[in-house]
């Protein structure tokens, strides 16, 4: 029982990340050029977070 808990809450959460990610998806799609500096910073953030 434990184990099917601990599925459901995997599941919510990656659901939870693929509704940000469309959020942000589409975000961009309505906001094309604001789209590209959302993409920057990202990848910015993305790299920084790397590094550390």
């Amino acid at each position: 029982m434990a184990e099917v808990f601990g599925t459901v809450i995997a599941a919510i959460e990656g659901f939870e990340i693929v509704l940000a990610i469309g959020k942000f998806l589409k975000s961009g799609v309505e906001n094309t050029r604001n789209f590209s500096d959302d993409a920057r910073q990202l990848a910015i953030k993305m790299n920084i977070h790397h590094e550390c």
